[in-house]
């Protein structure tokens, strides 16, 4: 009996040394550790929690450098065994409740590096799985703003996303700008939906976009997706690539674009009035920020449509083109009337290019509009 008593006393100082030296250690190593990574900045970590043989939590953790960053995060865990960490692995990491808010102001993106010793970041353990929960990021710099949530999870080993619920309230990149949108989607068989209020890139407005979304090990593919485009429709598919490249693919159709709807978006009225509609097809391929290839054959819809341009010079260039005097080009095209017509859309450098032939029974007009400094990323950048 007094062995059994001995024994649980032995036990009871045991954790009670345990619980007096281990965890404020641990508490002085990840602080430390954080405060490597986080230059300058305030690390402060509430408590934590630890099963030797199963799981070590970091609670109330929170690194604030001002004006540039504020990070909390609610909970760290890590869970492991003790063959695992034999190994130089960890289970699975888990991070809930985090709040990240970056304010660069007119910074660039790239500068918060400079804020980050991340050579410091490096661990001997490697990490298996990434849990998200309930991720809430604010950054606001020169070529990014961003207001979103997400929860997701992702295999390191296999280096895929295996779900994720993200939720973005505003996007502005580079001229891209996004409105409420949602996705959830999950490895397959599991398949999940994805809806954009509105993206407006350059001039063009693109509303409703609503697709099918499932994951396929890297990548993403949206299908059978909806959206409405220059008060016409817009149906079609398409894969991004989840990696650092993000390449991306898309085929695209579209129904009864209206075309004075197009001149009005991109404000040109001043150089050419155009009424009608068309229907083509689109291929759009691409590596993250960069706009490899767009190709687009669109037809005049039976109903035809009617061309007037009263930019003077715009006539001028024509008027040599075609070796006519200056007012029958003029005269022409005051209230031409087409019956048909097709439209090409290309990349050349980095100009969107439209390539516009009519035909009525004035004759036959060609024109070309051009989109300077379309493209995100310029050849040879």
């Amino acid at each position: 009996m007094k062995r059994t008593i001995y024994i649980l006393l032995l036990v009871c100082i045991l954790l009670f040394a345990f619980a007096l030296f281990v965890k404020p250690t641990i508490l002085f190593i990840a602080k430390r550790q954080l405060n490597n990574v986080f230059v300058n900045s305030i690390v402060e970590i509430g408590a934590c929690t630890l099963n030797p043989l199963k799981q070590l939590s970091l609670l109330d953790i929170e690194i604030k450098k001002d004006p540039l960053y504020d990070f909390k995060a609610g909970q760290i865990g890590f869970n492991f065994t003790p063959f695992s960490i034999l190994k130089g692995r960890i289970l699975k990491a888990t991070l809930h409740d985090v709040a990240i808010n970056i304010n660069l102001r007119q910074g660039s993106i790239l500068e918060l590096n400079k804020q980050l010793n991340s050579g410091s970041a490096k661990s001997l353990l490697a990490i298996d799985y990434l849990e998200l929960t309930n991720l809430l990021l604010d950054l606001k710099s020169k070529e990014l703003n961003i207001k979103a949530r997400l929860s997701s999870g992702i295999d390191l080993v296999k280096q895929e996303i295996d779900q994720c619920d993200l939720g973005v309230d505003a996007l502005d990149c580079f001229g891209l700008a996004l409105e409420n949108a949602s996705l959830n989607a999950a490895q397959l068989p599991s398949s999940g939906r994805l809806n954009i209020a509105k993206v407006k890139y350059d001039k063009a407005v693109i509303n409703q976009i609503k697709a099918d979304s499932r994951l396929e090990g890297s990548n993403l593919n949206l299908d059978s997706l909806s959206a409405q485009l220059f008060n016409g429709d817009v149906l079609g598919d398409l894969s991004l690539k989840l990696d650092k490249e993000g390449a991306y693919r898309a085929d695209l159709e579209f129904i009864d674009l209206d075309m004075d709807t197009f001149v009005k978006d991109f404000k040109l009225e001043e150089k050419f009035n155009l009424s009608g509609k068309l229907s083509g097809v689109v291929k759009i391929a691409g590596r993250g920020l960069d706009i490899e290839i767009i190709e687009g054959n669109f037809k005049v819809n039976a109903s035809g449509g009617t061309l007037t341009i009263s930019d003077t010079g715009y006539l001028e260039k024509m008027a040599r083109n075609s070796g006519e005097s200056l007012d029958i080009s003029v005269e022409s095209l005051k209230d031409y009337h087409y019956n048909s017509g097709r439209l090409k859309l290309y990349l050349e450098k980095s100009d969107l290019i439209l390539d516009i032939a009519l035909e009525g029974e004035a004759g036959k007009r060609n024109l070309d509009v051009i989109l300077h400094n379309f493209r995100l990323k310029k050849e040879g950048a």
